[in-house]
């Protein structure tokens, strides 16, 4: 899998820190979804789709199956989208911690492309 280069996303190496802490603490508890996982792998640089298994069984493509990644990209696109369009933060998806505009606005030029 391809990862892209880690740009410095959180303001202070506290504020990464304690995002870690928050994303662990899902994890250990056993709250984590699809669309966690998508962010997190956004916010740590790699490519949104890391981790997720591609669906490669014929029989299942011709019947038009889709990845996972490929339906949480787009509810999270979304869910950005209307954020952006009606300037609610009501509409961000959920991360343990509070996360910056510029943050928000690299996930949304990530979940574009």
């Amino acid at each position: 899998m391809e990862t892209t280069v880690q740009t410095k996303l959180f303001a202070t190496k506290e504020d990464y820190l304690a995002y870690r802490a928050a994303f662990k603490e899902m994890a250990r508890s056993k709250e984590l979804t699809a669309r966690d996982m998508m962010m997190h792998n956004i916010l740590r640089g790699r490519a949104p789709e890391f981790g997720f298994t591609p669906i490669t069984k014929q029989s299942r493509i011709d019947a038009g199956h889709q990845s996972r990644h490929i339906q949480v990209r787009w509810e999270l696109w979304n869910d950005m989208r209307r954020a952006k369009d009606y300037k609610s933060e009501g509409f961000y998806p959920y991360v343990p911690v509070k996360l910056s505009k510029e943050i928000w606005d690299h996930v949304y030029a990530v979940l574009k492309n």
